[in-house]
């Protein structure tokens, strides 16, 4: 009806195709005597490898874990600007998935050091049996790293 509230459409989450990088060629010329061309990496195509660690490595108590991430280029230097998905998913089908990501899935950019952060979280209460699940990063180039991480 005219004049009543509407609701706000829901908006999507990020994707990785949301972030994809590119890859300029440049042809330089100088008094069309000689001319080169020149490949240029933008943004995160940079990316080559993915180092996740994880701090502690074992949940117990606090019950949460730093989860970084560190992205490098082909020559081993670190990347700035990166997108990294989080994401979290258990080992085995024995335990059900308790536990969640601080991110929520949204992309979390690399700063300059080249280092993207998540917090992983359990609901799993102390003292249960202990199980592992693990943790991915991946960049929008679709590198990936994963890391194990116990909960007790």
């Amino acid at each position: 009806p005219p004049g009543s509230p509407t609701s706000p459409s829901p908006s999507s989450s990020p994707t990785l195709t949301d972030f994809i990088p590119s890859l300029f060629e440049m042809t330089v010329a100088h008094a069309d005597k000689n001319t080169a061309f020149v490949d240029i990496t933008v943004g995160s195509l940079n990316a080559t490898k993915v180092l996740a660690v994880a701090a502690p490595a074992r949940i117990t108590s606090p019950r949460s874990a730093l989860i970084t991430a560190n992205i490098f280029d082909g020559v081993g230097n670190p990347v700035a600007n990166v997108p990294v998905i989080f994401t979290v998913s258990p080992v085995g089908t024995v335990f059900p998935l308790e536990e969640t990501l601080d991110s929520g899935g949204a992309p979390q950019f690399t700063d300059t050091n080249g280092q993207a952060f998540d917090t992983l979280r359990t609901r799993r209460p102390l003292g249960s049996l202990s199980k592992t699940v693990t943790v991915s990063a991946t960049t929008a180039n679709g590198i990936k790293g994963d890391i194990v991480v116990g909960i007790d």
